[in-house]
């Protein structure tokens, strides 16, 4: 080959390289658009279900470990080491010194510290809407601390009845979760789920994938942004909003912290990465898409309660609690309303943890009886006797009560024992109300329905579920109908939405904007509820859509058709929200829409009825 055909070779070869790399530049530049404008909001809510259920153990740990209170819960806004302010400044209060406490808290906070060798308590987790097409639960929580190691686990849930299941990416009674200053654990018990992995010596990836790795990755992200260095977790953004912090308190009982939290943003990166095509043992051209998530929403607002111990002192072996205060609840509001809160049972300090003493993390067996005979109930054609009526008495459990009681509920249906259904159903009110459990109720009554539904249940079940629904929504506060009402609407649950519709007609005054809006929905409600595609078409699942033909009228004439495109579902802020839930967002508030699909606040989760 000559030298000139040599050099045009080359030129040849460097031209064809150009184009490739030239072509793969545009090929990475259209990938990452595309990522970075997908609503990547259901992994928001994802991160949010688990990190909401784990915060109140992660809270104790970090009073152990001495934090202060300006970063307590720091998982919620600052879990990631690319966190970054939405804005450039916010409402913090710099000459505030944001970490004095009460010294009725901080003698309780010492209390707990000097005790961590021997701790126990349970807390129930709940949340008012779910990310995707599950239920929100309330999971019950029992925590173990031996002063080297926390151990948590899942004791059980509410509601139990669902056939698509509870927003947890693992068993909501069984799942063991346990962390030291090495590694971190998970295992569900009674499976051969169990895994493990050292703590991370980079900050952690916003990238959920499911099961294990979501509890996983909220506990990588507590330790990075509270690991040992005391580092800020690394941004590219100027002028980083502090959080604000405030103390108040009610009577002599009672201290609350609020806490502003940072409105932030998080970098996601895709789960693949791109390569280009070149020759053996060259340098390959690569890159990986990413895109900037809210995670935090501004308005933002933490609440922690300490209230003061009001036990014996026997009850706290036999150390001195007067005029101490331990924490009581956590909640966490968003644009005024609550989102999720969660509330501390039994606190025990000073718990002899030894080899002779119980695991107190072993399974409730009596729940776990309860559970099984539901299921029992569901899948056999002859159902187990129904449960002794002493059942109610103190002597059981609450979280045994009332799977006993959902368990009778479906016994009864399926028998066709109506009157034996509503008295099992109203006792199930009472117990959920003195447990605090009452936002439970609809839901509850909503999966059971769905379920008895697919088993076939006659129509006087139904309807009778379908009356108790009914009586249930009239109950709800007046600040709950429009939130309750866009989580029916928002997987197609248009039944349910217009009994609250019809809730929050009845209490309005007539000729008041207020009064037109909620006409408006019932109006647009009726015709989904009429149109025997609505519920298809709103990626509903086979219950639902079994429900809704079986609840629905002689078709109105005229009912509107749906639009095409409302057969595509898009989420909000973490939760399921088609068009049907825009359309009633926007008639109950336009300004929700106006805000912009990007600044991710509705008032509340569209997903499910609470």
């Amino acid at each position: 080959m000559t030298e000139t055909s040599r050099a045009q070779l080359q030129e040849e070869t460097a031209g064809a390289r150009l184009l490739l790399h030239s072509a793969f530049d545009e090929f990475v530049r259209s990938t990452q658009k595309r990522f970075a404008s997908e609503d990547h909001a259901m992994v928001v809510g994802r991160k949010f279900s688990v990190d909401w259920s784990l915060t109140p153990a992660l809270f104790l740990s970090e009073i152990i470990g001495g934090a202060p209170p300006s970063q307590w819960c720091r998982v919620l806004d600052d879990g990631y080491g690319s966190s970054a302010a939405l804005h450039p400044r916010g409402p913090c209060d710099r000459e505030q010194r944001l970490d004095e406490m009460p010294p009725e808290v901080a003698a309780g906070c010492a209390l707990i510290r000097s005790h961590a060798r021997g701790f126990e308590c349970e807390f129930v987790a709940e949340r008012a809407h779910a990310a995707g097409a599950e239920v929100p639960p309330a999971i019950g929580w029992r925590c173990v601390h031996d002063g080297e190691s926390m151990r948590m686990r899942t004791m059980w849930y509410e509601p139990q009845i669902s056939l698509r299941g509870v927003d947890f990416p693992l068993p909501a009674d069984r799942t063991l979760l346990e962390w030291d200053g090495h590694m971190m654990r998970v295992r569900v018990l009674g499976e051969s789920i169990d895994s493990q992995e050292g703590w991370p010596l980079a900050a952690p990836l916003f990238d959920h994938v499911g099961d294990a790795y979501d509890l996983f990755d909220t506990l990588r992200a507590w330790h990075w942004a509270n690991r040992s260095d005391g580092g800020v977790a690394a941004t590219d953004e100027p002028n980083l909003v502090g959080r604000s912090c405030s103390w108040s308190r009610t009577g002599d009982h009672s201290w609350t912290l609020s806490i502003s939290l940072r409105p932030a943003i998080a970098i996601r990166r895709a789960g693949f990465i791109l390569r280009a095509e070149g020759a053996a043992n060259a340098e390959l051209a690569s890159a990986r898409p990413d895109a900037r998530v809210t995670i935090v929403p501004a308005n933002t607002i933490l609440s922690i309660v300490f209230t003061k111990d009001r036990r014996s002192r026997e009850e706290v072996r036999g150390l001195d609690t007067d005029g101490v205060f331990l924490p009581s609840r956590i909640s966490l509001t968003r644009d005024g309303a609550e989102i999720a809160w969660a509330t501390f049972g039994a606190i025990t300090i000073g718990a002899p943890i030894d080899a002779t003493h119980p695991d107190p993390l072993m399974p409730t067996s009596a729940w776990s009886d309860a559970i099984l005979r539901i299921r029992l109930a569901q899948e056999s054609p002859v159902a187990p006797p129904s449960f002794p009526s002493t059942l109610l008495t103190a002597r059981w459990p609450k979280a045994v009560v009332r799977a006993r009681l959902t368990a009778n509920a479906w016994i009864a249906a399926m028998k066709g024992d109506l009157v034996g259904l509503v008295e099992t159903l109203t006792a199930a009110q009472v117990v959920r109300q003195r447990d605090g459990l009452a936002h439970h109720e609809l839901a509850a009554l909503q999966t059971l329905a769905e379920s008895l539904t697919c088993a076939k249940a006659g129509d006087a079940v139904i309807n009778a579920l379908v009356v108790r629904h009914s009586i249930a929504a009239t109950e709800l506060a007046t600040q709950a109908l429009a939130p309750h009402c866009l989580a029916a609407t928002g997987t197609g649950r248009f039944w349910a939405a217009l009994d609250i519709a019809r809730a929050a007609l009845a209490r309005t005054e007539s000729n008041t904007v207020e009064a037109k809006q909620w006409q408006r929905v019932e109006s647009q409600l009726m015709q989904w509820r009429d149109e025997p595609a609505a519920h298809i078409a709103f990626g509903c699942d086979a219950a639902v859509v079994l429900l809704g033909e079986r609840l629905r009228p002689d078709r109105i004439a005229g009912a509107a058709s749906l639009p095409v495109e409302t057969h595509l579902l898009s989420t909000v802020d973490g939760h399921a929200a088609g068009a049907a839930y825009r359309v009633i967002a926007h008639t109950l508030d336009p300004t929700w829409i106006t805000r912009g699909h990007q600044s991710l606040q509705p008032l509340v989760g569209p997903n499910e009825i609470e």
